[in-house]
């Protein structure tokens, strides 16, 4: 038994209702507000029969199982892709980056063949969706088009920037690491290290490794913030003791025989 999934199946259903995709009159709409568990292989059912209704969050909910061959699904990586992408064109814009990264690693894909072209297909037409689009899709474009030695098709500093603004906008911590990187170098865009040094940070208090390692550096050479040693040094240690390689080489660098402790 399965506890939890009564709730997502209910309000899976509760939406077709209303959209006239399936009937009101289902045990599903019974289970009310205390959640109570709900055997697996019905609930998957459930979310079957609303697939088979067309329903894009059910396809969307049934892909994920089928990736990763959980809740008594059996894993079936092709059902999976052709589920999200249904997903997908139905207005699920998350189902379209799960889609677009799995053809740009041949997962689901005939033959298991890598679709780089038309992985990138999908993932511009998640970034174009409705409400600014995907914020996923447009980390993926942001990576992609500063990538010239990969992508040299797509290479574009300029757009990447414009993407990973939109999917930092929303505070996914990658690209705010990605866009700190370029705002520090000015690379595609104007430099702005005060800028750069507050969405290392923003992304360090997330747990992002990167960001909190470059946040350090930054604060030990006061670049873009006011310089402050002994904290860089707490920041690079404990990412030293999480095994970053990078944050353990500039405490041998910027702190040469235990310099800048507190005494």
């Amino acid at each position: 038994r399965l506890r939890g999934h009564g709730r997502v199946v209910d309000g899976v259903r509760r939406e077709a209702v209303a959209r006239g995709e399936a009937p009101p009159d289902h045990d599903a709409l019974e289970t009310g507000e205390d959640d109570p568990a709900l055997p697996v292989a019905s609930a998957v059912a459930e979310l079957r029969s609303l697939v088979e209704a067309g329903h894009g969050q059910a396809c969307h909910a049934l892909a994920l199982l089928e990736r990763e061959g959980t809740h008594g699904v059996e894993r079936d990586a092709a059902a999976a892709l052709a589920h999200f992408q249904e997903a997908s064109l139905a207005g699920v814009l998350p189902a379209t980056h799960a889609a677009a990264s799995m053809m740009m690693v041949g997962e689901g894909t005939e033959g298991g063949e890598p679709q780089v072209e038309a992985a990138i297909e999908w993932f511009q037409m998640g970034a174009a969706g409705a409400g600014g689009g995907d914020p996923a899709c447009h980390l993926a474009l942001g990576i992609l088009k500063a990538d010239e030695a990969s992508y040299p098709e797509l290479y574009d500093l300029e757009a990447s920037t414009a993407h990973l603004e939109k999917a930092a906008e929303v505070g996914l911590p990658q690209a705010r690491h990605n866009l700190a990187v370029a705002l520090q170098s000015g690379r595609g865009c104007e430099a702005d290290p005060a800028r750069a040094a507050q969405l290392f940070a923003a992304a360090a208090k997330q747990g992002y490794m990167p960001s909190m390692v470059n946040f350090g550096v930054m604060l030990a050479l006061g670049e873009g913030i006011d310089e402050d040693r002994q904290g860089a040094r707490a920041i690079l240690e404990r990412a030293a003791a999480d095994g970053d390689g990078f944050a353990a080489d500039m405490l041998t660098e910027l702190f040469p025989e235990g310099g800048d402790r507190e005494s």
